[in-house]
């Protein structure tokens, strides 16, 4: 993962080759948080050497600065447009995309047995539900 830098068009005697620029991002600062979402921080610029990639190999991202800490930024795919042929006559192109986090943390829950039917809100008193009302 990078932020772009630059556009460089390539000339050889017969053919143009356009490559991109990045600051890579040092791959020890990327971390996958609790919740899933790739974390960077773009500040720490690896690979210094070798910034470049052809346009075919690149894939779009966007950032979003953290809440909690403004060095570090969660990392957001852009969908990647198909184009799909339906039938004979037309075609249609439509937008993939991918989670945002790659792994959903499991539900902790805490069953206990005398409370059960008891639901809690933040601004409302305890609920019982009755069972036998609710299937009728």
């Amino acid at each position: 993962m990078g932020v772009f830098v630059e556009i460089w068009e390539l000339q050889y005697l017969m053919a143009k080759k356009v490559v991109f620029k990045y600051n890579w991002v040092d791959s020890r600062w990327v971390k996958v948080d609790d919740l899933g979402f790739t974390v960077v921080d773009l500040n720490q610029v690896g690979h210094k050497s070798d910034c470049f990639i052809l346009v075919s190999h690149a894939k779009q991202v966007f950032y979003i600065q953290g809440q909690v800490d403004p060095t570090k930024s969660i990392v957001c795919s852009v969908g990647q447009r198909v184009n799909k042929s339906i039938g004979v006559d037309g075609s249609i192109e439509m937008v993939i995309h991918e989670p945002l986090c790659k792994e959903y943390p499991s539900p902790k829950i805490d069953i206990d047995k005398d409370n059960v039917g008891i639901y809690e809100g933040p601004e409302c008193d305890d609920v019982l539900i009755d069972d036998d009302l609710a299937r009728e």
